[in-house]
């Protein structure tokens, strides 16, 4: 479980309020949504954590807690290195000539490839761009902000998201 970015088109973008929702997609029934009132902010952040610390605990253990099979084809799980997607990586650098190429070049090292760069504003010497992926394994994209930490041209990797479907 991870945020996403979808598209306004999406079913999910139409959720609001105190409503929730759960998308799943499955071989055998395509896609289904289940949709209905919360139970406010408080013990939907109580239940959250809770869900956090069951996890944690789980992977400490090398368990799957109450999951204890993926029946239905016997798939094996994807380690989320192998996951491809795309991905909103929104950074503070500095505002000069030669920026984008470093920060592009940290992208190519990894074999991380461009769609889209927008400098969405200039803050006196630093200025906030927005780069989103072409599909890319989540295991390139973490070696590229770790090598993007190191650049002291960047200020600050202020997002990394992925992105479910186009945008």
């Amino acid at each position: 479980m991870h945020p996403n970015i979808i598209p306004s088109s999406h079913p999910l973008a139409a959720v609001n309020d105190v409503f929730n929702a759960v998308f799943v997609r499955s071989n055998a029934a395509d896609e289904l949504m289940f949709y209905g009132r919360g139970a406010g902010g408080l013990p939907t952040a109580s239940v959250g954590v809770g869900n956090i610390v069951e996890a944690v605990n789980n992977l400490l253990l090398g368990d799957r807690g109450r999951i204890v099979c993926t029946c239905y084809k016997q798939e094996p799980l994807i380690p989320m290195g192998e996951i491809v997607t795309k991905y909103y990586v929104r950074l503070l650098v500095d505002d000069k000539p030669g920026v984008l190429a470093l920060v592009a070049g940290a992208f190519g090292k990894n074999s991380v490839s461009i769609e889209s760069v927008i400098q969405k504003r200039s803050m006196g010497e630093i200025a906030e761009v927005v780069i989103v992926t072409h599909r890319a394994k989540e295991k390139d994209l973490r070696k590229t902000v770790s090598l993007l930490e190191t650049l002291p041209v960047v200020r600050q990797i202020g997002n990394v998201i992925r992105v479910e479907g186009e945008l």
